[in-house]
């Protein structure tokens, strides 16, 4: 099970494009048209990847990337891009998956976002956990 994607792409037509390819290859996925539109969307709806343009209107996807730290669970994020990102603006390597350049090959970014959607929602998904089920104790585990 593939998890859902968040395309954050101003020019609609690619946004389109983007959720068209996605959905054939069985990867739901919403669009929003700007940094606010997706950070507002990832309030209320927990995405596995969110697929971001740097440059829009409104919030930039810079912008954008640099709230994720305040979304749990925290999505992976790739920047697709015409050109190199800023160098006055580095992308947090800790946030950003992966970079993507446009042009790219329309089966290779459908696989990544695929492989990347199906990951995270296993990451995310609820366990449940068996009645009487002894878990054992970590330091990691404790909240």
């Amino acid at each position: 099970m593939s998890g859902r994607v968040l395309v954050a792409e101003d020019e609609e037509e690619i946004g389109k494009l983007l959720k068209i390819i996605l959905r054939r290859a069985g990867i739901e996925a919403d669009h929003a048209s700007n940094g606010r539109e997706a950070l507002d969307l990832l309030r209320v709806r927990p995405y596995a990847v969110i697929v971001c343009d740097l440059n829009m209107p409104v919030m930039s996807g810079y912008d954008l990337i640099e709230s994720l730290s305040e979304i749990k669970p925290s999505p992976a994020v790739i920047v697709l891009t015409a050109g190199l990102p800023s160098a006055g603006r580095p992308l947090d390597p800790t946030v950003v998956t992966m970079i993507m350049r446009k042009p790219f090959d329309v089966d290779t970014f459908a696989a990544v976002v695929g492989e990347l959607s199906r990951a995270r929602a296993e990451v995310q998904a609820p366990r449940e956990e068996a009645e009487g089920e002894v878990i054992p104790f970590r330091p990691e585990n404790r909240h």
